[in-house]
């Protein structure tokens, strides 16, 4: 190998080198941006699930409003009717608010099941990789050790044989 070959080679491999590093870089800023993100997942969802109760509170109430006028009805007969159709028709509604409620609960829960198993596939694809390119320093880093022994004995070498043509060039007539 002509030392133009083993300098092009040791170039590649510093070049490679920063290249790993840079891109160990983006993967570490990358997996920032991801936790971050989650994060304010995590917090949108606590919010819901505030906002749930909340809504849950205020039925409660409803359902304590009715009963309140429930106990009233039988004291005003004329209305007893109208106010029974009423209070049917609340119910109903109240149930069927609740049964979407709950279907939307489920399907959000399903959702943040699957972004959390996503999630941690992700987490592992990332682990996986910064395992990958740490091995791949790793490898550089050993490589690039044995190209500046080789070019030491090299230079070693040449340096022998010079001499050699040296003291033989002084032996000749």
């Amino acid at each position: 190998m002509t030392g133009e070959e083993m300098e092009r080679a040791i170039e590649f491999l510093l070049k490679s080198q920063a290249q790993l590093t840079a891109d160990i870089q983006s993967l570490t800023v990358d997996v920032q941006g991801l936790k971050e993100g989650f994060q304010g997942l995590k917090e949108a969802v606590q919010g819901l699930k505030e906002v749930a109760q909340g809504l849950t509170d205020v039925q409660t109430q409803t359902s304590r409003d009715v009963a309140a006028l429930a106990s009233n009805v039988g004291e005003l007969t004329g209305v007893v009717v109208n106010l029974a159709e009423i209070v049917a028709r609340m119910e109903t509604e109240a149930e069927t608010d609740r049964r979407e409620m709950r279907r939307g609960f489920d399907l959000m829960e399903t959702r943040m099941k699957r972004f959390e198993a996503q999630a941690e596939s992700d987490r592992q694809e990332i682990r996986e990789a910064v395992s990958g390119l740490t091995l791949a320093n790793e490898i550089t880093r050993a490589l690039t050790e044995q190209v500046a022994s080789l070019e030491v004995k090299t230079s070693q070498r040449v340096t022998h044989l010079d001499d050699r043509v040296t003291d033989l060039e002084s032996k000749l007539p």
